[in-house]
C-alpha cells in the first residue's frame, strides 16, 4: 500500500515475546495501543522500565530498539507526559538523558471520531540526542481539521509551520550551532537540566515557558479502569449511623445530565469500615 517492492511483516507479541529482542531500527513510525487489558501485562524481563502499561512499555521497547543512528516518531497519549508514577518518570527520564529530541502536542480530538485521548508525538533521535544538551517543545492547536466527529477541514492549520520550525531546530543541533538565539512562533526550546530539576522530568512544554502557571491535565479512562463496579441500594434515611460525617461527593448520572457536566451533588459519601455509605443531601 505504501510503495514497498518487498515489505515485511511480522506479526508477534513484542511485550511478552523475546523473538527479535535483539532486531533493531534505523527508523520507527508508530502509534501504538494506548489501552491495557485489564489486570494490566504480564511483559517479559528484558524491559529496562518496569511497568504494565502498554503505551510505557511500547515506548520503552521502541527507544530501546533504535540502532545507534536511529531515529523515531511515536504518538503517544497525555500519560507519558506528565503522570507521576514510577514507570512513567523513568521513561521520561530514560528518553530524556539518550534519545529524545523534541516533543509535539497535539489537541484532544485529532484522532476523533476514534478517540479524543489528547496525544503529544516524541521525536527520538540517538546520534541527535548526544549533541545537545537542550529539547524542543512545539504546541499544535489547529492541525488543520476541525475537532468534532467529522473532522471537516478548516483553515489555519499549524503542522506545516511545526514542520519548518522542528526541520530547523535539528539541522542547527546537526551542525552543532548554538540554538540560544532560535525564536519559534510555535516552539520553545528547553534545557535537559531544566526537565531534570525536580525529578519528574515532565514533558509538558508550556509548564517551562517564562511566568507560566502550572495546571492539572485530566484524562478520560473507563471507569472500569478505575473502580470496582458493583450494584448496592441507598442506605436507609431512617438510620443516621449511614448519614454522619459525609465527606467525598457523590453523584449520578441525573446530576450530569445537562451538558454533560456536573451542576450539583445531591449526596456525599463516606466510608465505614471499608464498605461504600451514602450520606445527607447536600447543594
Amino acid at each position: 500500500m505504501h510503495g514497498f517492492k518487498s515489505p515485511q511483516i511480522a506479526e508477534y507479541d513484542t511485550l511478552t515475546s523475546e523473538d527479535k529482542w535483539n532486531e533493531f531500527a534505523d527508523v520507527i513510525l508508530a502509534n501504538p495501543p494506548f489501552m491495557s487489558p485489564k489486570g494490566g501485562i504480564k511483559p517479559h524481563k528484558r524491559f529496562s522500565i518496569k511497568a504494565k502499561r502498554s503505551e510505557v512499555l511500547f515506548v520503552d521497547y521502541m527507544a530501546e530498539h533504535l540502532s545507534p543512528r536511529g531515529r523515531a516518531g511515536i504518538i503517544v497519549p497525555e500519560g507519558i507526559i506528565f503522570q507521576s508514577q514510577t514507570a512513567y518518570k523513568d521513561l521520561r527520564k530514560m528518553l530524556v538523558e539518550n534519545s529524545l529530541v523534541a516533543v509535539i502536542s497535539l489537541p484532544a480530538g485529532v484522532f476523533n471520531p476514534y478517540s479524543g485521548v489528547k496525544t503529544s508525538i516524541l521525536i527520538l533521535d540517538k546520534s541527535l540526542a548526544k549533541k545537545t544538551d537542550k529539547i524542543a517543545f512545539f504546541k499544535v492547536e489547529n492541525d488543520g481539521f476541525g475537532l468534532g466527529a467529522q473532522r471537516r477541514e478548516v483553515s489555519g492549520g499549524q503542522l506545516s509551520q511545526v514542520q519548518v520550525e522542528l526541520a530547523e531546530y535539528l539541522q542547527v543541533v546537526r551542525n552543532q550551532v548554538s540554538s540560544d538565539d532560535l525564536l519559534f512562533p510555535l516552539g520553545l526550546i528547553v534545557s535537559k537540566e531544566k526537565i531534570a530539576a525536580n525529578g519528574n522530568y515532565n514533558l509538558s512544554g508550556e509548564r517551562y515557558r517564562e511566568g507560566a502557571i502550572e495546571s492539572t491535565v485530566y484524562i478520560s479512562y473507563p471507569l472500569s479502569e478505575l473502580c470496582n463496579i458493583f450494584n448496592g441500594s441507598t442506605p436507609s434515611k431512617k438510620e443516621n449511623r449511614y448519614w454522619e460525617n459525609a465527606t467525598i461527593p457523590w453523584f449520578t448520572v441525573e446530576d450530569i445530565r445537562k451538558g454533560g457536566r456536573i451542576i450539583k451533588h445531591y449526596r456525599k459519601l463516606f466510608f465505614r469500615d471499608s464498605k461504600p455509605c451514602l450520606a445527607r443531601a447536600v447543594n
